[in-house]
């Protein structure tokens, strides 16, 4: 059955769920486990071992948006290195405000759409989804103290803002020096930079390795990196400088074993499976039907069906740990995709006809999965790199 736009609504309901079911376990749990507890052996032998330089990540607020709580596998290893000492976690207070502030937008403008779609639902259903509504209110509003204490137990340390003159970010503007764009847009990635290059002037370890954790590769990707570097080599300093756009793609130090592992065929199966039932969902943790939507014009999009798949595994390591395997993949699909629109005839008696289509598109998808027990259940996060319709060809 085609989603109808009401039922797009409760989909958007659902991204809701996720960080406020875990809120309170957040607010209650104990900070770590028994489970815990081996890892942080894992870390001290690794350490002693000489097998780990010192390594700092600093992240910026777009990680958080996309995960409002830092949830998941890659973000508790990277909480469990972090409390053990072998990793030092950056966030500045300004991501954290930006985050709050995004995550409030966002979650008022779903609060609204869901509204306007109350009415075509029974009035059963309208209980249940206006109860929703008020607790993402309630979660909304308690989201600045749900995720400084995340930070908290993560072992994070929350950073002020740089002490840079408004002299010095103003003619980095005028000058569009990196991260501002060539419009001069970047005002607060550019408070980002300054504060992680404090940190590069302030820490000074032996064979230290920064890590910046951006998804915004307008002012942090590929093409601005020769820029950002060379301003690093100007300090001085003995930093060796990295950049990454997702968790999934930050290696927590010590944590896997050096040599290359490779999937057997029932794993890779799995792999495949995994990836399907992604694509089915549209995508985590960004929901990508709704940019497939707007592409087409229409309401909602739902992958219905995926007719061809090619996977190519591209790393795949083993965990210190568990011995579970940790890796990252990217594939072309071939899927049949559901487009609908409802249109309204007539507001006052609520007449409306809804328009639908199903076209084949083929979307390349780059995420991450692992295995437990030696079988991969599910990705922990898939993205879409670009589509290609019947028409023409996009990247989001």
């Amino acid at each position: 059955m085609a989603p109808t736009k009401a039922s797009a609504g409760l989909h958007l309901f659902a991204e809701w769920l996720a960080p406020i079911s875990v809120v309170e376990g957040v607010r209650s749990a104990v900070v770590f486990s028994t489970q815990a507890e081996t890892q942080r052996v894992a870390w001290a032998i690794t350490r002693c071992a000489g097998e780990a330089d010192f390594v700092f990540l600093f992240v910026d607020a777009n990680a958080i948006v996309s995960n409002p709580l830092l949830t998941g596998r890659e973000w508790d290893a990277v909480a469990d290195a972090a409390v053990s000492e072998i990793l030092d976690l950056y966030v500045p207070e300004l991501a954290v405000q930006e985050a709050v502030a995004r995550y409030r937008d966002s979650a008022r403008t779903r609060q609204r759409e869901l509204r306007k779609q109350l009415r075509r639902w029974p009035p059963s259903a309208r209980v249940l989804l206006e109860d929703a509504v008020a607790a993402s209110d309630r979660f909304a509003d308690g989201y600045d103290r749900a995720l400084r204490e995340r930070l908290t137990q993560m072992g994070a340390y929350i950073i002020q803002y740089p002490r840079v003159p408004h002299e010095d970010v103003a003619m980095r503007a005028i000058r569009r020096g990196a991260p501002f764009d060539a419009e001069g847009n970047g005002y607060r990635d550019a408070l980002h930079w300054h504060s992680f290059l404090e940190l590069l002037e302030e820490l000074e370890p032996e064979d230290p390795i920064a890590v910046l954790l951006s998804a915004d590769k307008k002012a942090f990707g590929p093409l601005r990196h020769e820029e950002l570097l060379r301003e690093v080599e100007e300090l001085g300093v003995e930093w060796e400088v990295d950049f990454v756009t997702h968790v999934t793609d930050f290696v927590v130090p010590g944590q896997f074993f050096d040599e290359e592992q490779a999937l057997d065929y029932l794993q890779m199966t799995q792999l495949e499976r995994a990836i399907r039932e992604s694509l089915l969902a549209g995508g985590w943790p960004v929901d990508f039907s709704s940019t497939l939507a707007r592409r087409a014009n229409y309401d909602s999009a739902e992958v219905a069906k995926v007719l061809d798949m090619h996977v190519e595994e591209l790393t795949v390591r083993m965990e210190r740990r568990s011995r579970d395997l940790w890796l990252t993949f990217t594939a072309n699909a071939k899927c049949r995709i559901r487009f609908e629109t409802v249109e309204i005839l007539d507001e006052e008696v609520g007449d409306f006809t809804v328009v639908k289509d199903v076209q084949q598109w083929t979307l390349e998808v780059e995420g991450s999965a692992y295995s437990e027990r030696s079988e991969i259940r599910s990705v922990s996060a898939i993205r879409l790199v670009s589509a290609e319709s019947p028409s023409d060809r996009f990247v989001p």
